[in-house]
């Protein structure tokens, strides 16, 4: 496994203390401390880690994301250890003279917004679980509809249990916190982030979708997990898929020359790997397979390369937390799994299993390709692609032609310049009835750059 370190990568990082109070001021001033090479401790990184497993753990292995009038959609590649690559589509570079960039200008492409209340509760509110009076109800909570607060009682339109859970609970709710007993000022920050968050929310939404692969080959893994991490946990509008490098046998071994494995030693060379190790195993096992926004399926490396008659559904029956590993099984029992984690195949089958599963799309990286729209469904396109030649048949041929006609569309986004080519990101925008575009000619392909711009 190549390492591609940029030039940014290369500059000595000096480890100091970061804010995990997960506030919006905190976002902006670890932000900051990242983009001028200062990194957190390996046990703030640890810590944020283990929050983030959990909460991630609560995500079914599809995420059905639902979609509002005007949102903006970002959809981000494989990122590979390039920290540049965020610093790029969340700040830009036309500030970054302090590391060289403004060469280089490019403007930012967004930024994720707050959800209805900040995640960073999913702890915090355990220490009032049960200090208020009735009724009784589960902390943390997240608020759906209106609110009213005049400090005491605070108003409850509806609101469900944090994590996705199923439980909702509707009608006025008045509840009054005991301000003898429960710290007056958690409260208020309660309050005051559910107030902000539906103000921010009522505002056009800038949703991020990182579509795996987010360690290894580049030389900064370790800040661009931390980030993406402390994103999630930040109430933020992010989704993360699981890609290969995401896996027990890619990353966390001393073989190929493993990135992330010696980044931490490289950083911190008195880690304990023996330690470390299982904490990233239980994470990665963590991050959903797939998410869908509409008729529009993102998983890393595609579906599966078969005519079987496969559906979402099946993958939902699976468990992801007991697969930590994803190489091929060339018994062919795990395709069907393995297919949308580590998957090269780009053909008439994908156009055959959206058919099925009533999609439209699929968006996938794992093999970078900068014409985007990958439409493998004719004999031409097949044999100038990575596929096997002797998998073509008239069948093959046949399904291509009929799939086709359906306008149904393959979409290769790669945003790491680890592949060698131009850098960019997916950005599509709901109507004003809230309906994403399927065609991907009304899709924007913001470039982030070159490879021999970082």
């Amino acid at each position: 496994m190549e390492q591609q370190y940029t030039h940014w990568d290369k500059v000595v990082k000096k480890v100091t203390h970061f804010d995990l109070d997960f506030s919006d001021m905190s976002i902006q001033t670890n932000f900051n401390k990242l983009m001028n090479h200062e990194i957190p401790s390996m046990d703030q990184f640890i810590t944020v880690c283990q929050m983030a497993t959990r909460y991630l753990s609560e995500y079914q292995n599809v995420v059905d994301v639902d979609i509002q009038p005007h949102d903006k959609l970002v959809i981000v590649g494989d990122i590979h250890g390039c920290f540049e690559s965020l610093i790029r589509m969340f700040f830009g570079t036309y500030k970054t003279e302090s590391f060289g960039l403004e060469e280089y200008p490019y403007q930012p492409v967004g930024f994720p917004s707050k959800k209805t209340i900040d995640v960073r509760k999913y702890e915090l509110c355990q220490v009032i679980r049960d200090q208020y009076i009735s009724p009784q109800l589960e902390f943390p909570i997240t608020v759906d509809q209106n609110i009213q607060t005049d400090n005491s009682p605070a108003k409850l339109e509806q609101f469900t249990q944090l994590g996705g859970g199923n439980r909702l609970i509707s009608g006025e709710k008045d509840f009054r916190f005991k301000k003898q007993i429960v710290n007056q000022q958690l409260i208020n920050l309660l309050e005051t982030d559910i107030l902000l968050s539906l103000e921010e929310n009522s505002k056009q939404r800038t949703i991020f979708l990182f579509n795996g692969d987010m360690i290894d080959k580049g030389g900064s893994s370790y800040q661009v997990l931390f980030w993406l991490l402390y994103l999630c946990l930040c109430g933020r509008e992010i989704y993360l898929n699981r890609g290969n490098h995401e896996q027990d046998d890619v990353s966390l071994q001393f073989i190929n020359n493993s990135p992330i494995v010696y980044e931490l030693k490289r950083k911190f060379p008195d880690c304990d790997l023996n330690y470390i190790k299982p904490i990233l195993s239980d994470l990665f096992a963590s991050l959903p397979i797939a998410t869908k926004f509409q008729k529009i399926l993102t998983a890393h490396a595609g579906t599966p390369d078969t005519r079987e008659e496969y559906y979402l559904k099946d993958l939902l029956q699976e468990n992801r937390f007991k697969q930590k590993n994803f190489f091929w099984d060339p018994t062919g029992r795990d395709t069907f799994w393995h297919s949308f984690v580590w998957n090269y195949k780009r053909n008439c089958y994908t156009a055959l299993f959206m058919e099925r599963n009533d999609l439209d799309v699929v968006v996938c990286g794992h093999s970078p390709d900068c014409t985007h729209n990958k439409r493998i469904f004719t004999k031409e396109a097949f044999e100038s692609s990575d596929e096997d030649q002797d998998d073509w048949t008239p069948q093959y041929e046949q399904d291509g032609q009929i799939y086709d006609k359906n306008n149904k569309y393959f979409i290769e986004i790669f945003s790491s310049p680890t592949n060698n080519s131009e850098i960019f990101v997916g950005v599509l925008i709901t109507d004003e009835h809230g309906v994403l575009p399927v065609d991907d000619n009304k899709w924007q392909y913001v470039k982030i750059g070159s490879r021999n711009e970082f």
